[in-house]
This record gives structure tokens, sequence and C-alpha cells, in this order.
């Protein structure tokens, strides 16, 4: 499965290191178009924004790998998945 992260589970950032543990190999730099990042404290956020875009990072990871992540993320109370 593919993931797009935008913030701290980003190469160099700080939570990077969970994204490796749990499997995510690094694919590429992406850009999702219509969505604006909004930063507060503690969390980046993405929110609809047509004609706004936030630059990325794909990782492609295993599903148990992506349990690990929504545990870190807070899912499904704290973010949503957008296809």
């Amino acid at each position: 499965m593919l993931v797009f992260v935008y913030g701290t589970l980003k190469r160099g950032f700080g939570n990077h290191g969970v994204m490796l543990a749990a499997g995510g190999q690094y694919v590429g730099n992406s850009i999702i178009k219509d969505y604006a990042a909004i930063n507060v404290p503690w969390f980046p956020y993405a929110i609809k924004k047509v004609g706004s875009r936030i630059k990325g990072e794909v990782f492609s990871i295993e599903e148990k790998g992506l349990n690990d992540l929504d545990i870190l993320e807070g899912y499904p109370s704290h973010y949503v998945i957008v296809n």
C-alpha cells in the first residue's frame, strides 16, 4: 500500500523512525492537490483548499505497519484517510 506523508513521518523529521520501524520504504516525492497544510501546536494538518497543494513523500508499507502509523497519528479520531 502507498502512503503519502507531509509532516513528522518524512525523512529527516522526528517521527521518521516510526515509519522505518513500521517497514516503510521510501518511494519518492509527491504533491497532493487541492489541500493546504496548516500548522497548529504539535500537529501539521491538511485541509481542503482548492488551488493549494502539499508537498510530501510517498512510502510503500504493509498493512501491519500501517496499523503502527495509525496508532501514532490517532486514527480514526485524529485524522482521516483520503484516497
